[in-house]
């Protein structure tokens, strides 16, 4: 099970990329889940979850597959340049997209476009500049604010 998520260019730090992205993933979803259980509005947390879990999880395969365009970021720990395709970042603002379209009924009219403006572009732009293998953290972090954000102002 190791050997598949385990990629050759992530070695020495696999297990510490893993294990702190899920320790900080874990910090920030588990206040978000309690915030908005509070006010009635959990099943908003799959929209971020859905960003993470199927819009990231679809980008690499398909930046692999179909990315042709290219740009670099960082991991924690190293200098190291990893490389990430425009094509596998539009399939976490697509998803995002999607899964807020899904949810639609939790919004009011200006939520729902406030939040097709924002969420995509915020959620994206966290998985574009995060750290290598550590955009969970940073994806539920900026889809929970920008959701406060949304259901606070308006």
């Amino acid at each position: 099970m190791f050997c598949s998520f385990d990629r050759p260019e992530d070695r020495p730090f696999t297990l510490i990329w893993l294990y702190t992205q899920f320790i900080a993933s874990y910090f920030i979803l588990i206040p978000l889940l309690a915030y908005f259980e509070s006010r009635d509005m959990l099943p908003l947390v799959m929209i971020i979850i859905i960003a993470n879990g199927v819009g990231d999880g679809l980008a690499e395969p398909v930046g692999i597959r179909f990315g042709t365009r290219k740009y670099t970021t960082y991991a924690l720990f190293t200098q190291q340049k990893y490389v990430r395709s425009y094509m596998g970042s539009a399939c976490v603002w697509i998803t995002t997209v999607i899964a807020i379209l899904a949810f639609h009924p939790y919004f009011n009219s200006a939520q729902l476009v406030a939040a097709l403006l924002l969420m995509p572009i915020v959620i994206t732009l966290a998985e574009a500049f995060s750290p290598h293998t550590w955009d969970s953290p940073l994806i539920y972090a900026t889809g929970g604010i920008s959701l406060i954000g949304i259901f606070h102002y308006l």
